[in-house]
């Protein structure tokens, strides 16, 4: 069984916590839609319905809550963002001499319908930039938005 300092670095995404950014995604997908599995696919089509995760809707809301947080007054503490009701979670995963990797993963409602995403800047952000900040360039570039 996992010791204390194990569990502890894991729930914060440190120590043998190792997830691809389309994993992070999925996650998040999962959390938009309250456990429901997706499919990740690059083309809109019908895909196989996956039965839910077994978690307990009030896990889910405390999850989204914090989520919501971190675009609220955390770490992805962006008007854009607010203003689009992203919900997301920041990250740096350490990469070595050439600086860390800095990431960001979450999921907001795009003409309707539950959009996770996750941008990755690997050895970190030119000039300062964070992922967040490179996620609200995406969204100010995108056009149209409501």
């Amino acid at each position: 069984s996992p010791r204390q300092p194990e569990v502890t670095n894991f729930s914060i995404g440190q120590g043998r916590c190792l997830a691809t950014m389309l994993q992070a995604t999925v996650m998040m997908a999962a959390v938009a839609t309250g456990g429901q599995r997706v499919t990740p696919h690059l083309a809109q089509r019908d895909s196989e319905i996956l039965p839910p995760y077994p978690v307990r809707q009030e896990t889910w809301n405390c999850i989204r809550d914090g989520l919501e947080d971190a675009v609220l007054s955390g770490t992805a503490r962006l008007p854009i963002l607010r203003a689009h009701h992203v919900r997301g979670k920041t990250g740096t995963a350490q990469a070595g001499p050439k600086g860390n990797h800095l990431w960001f993963s979450g999921w907001m409602q795009l003409e309707g319908r539950d959009v996770a995403f996750s941008i990755c800047l690997y050895h970190g952000g030119r000039n300062g930039l964070s992922a967040p900040q490179a996620f609200g360039k995406f969204l100010e570039n995108l056009g149209g938005l409501p």
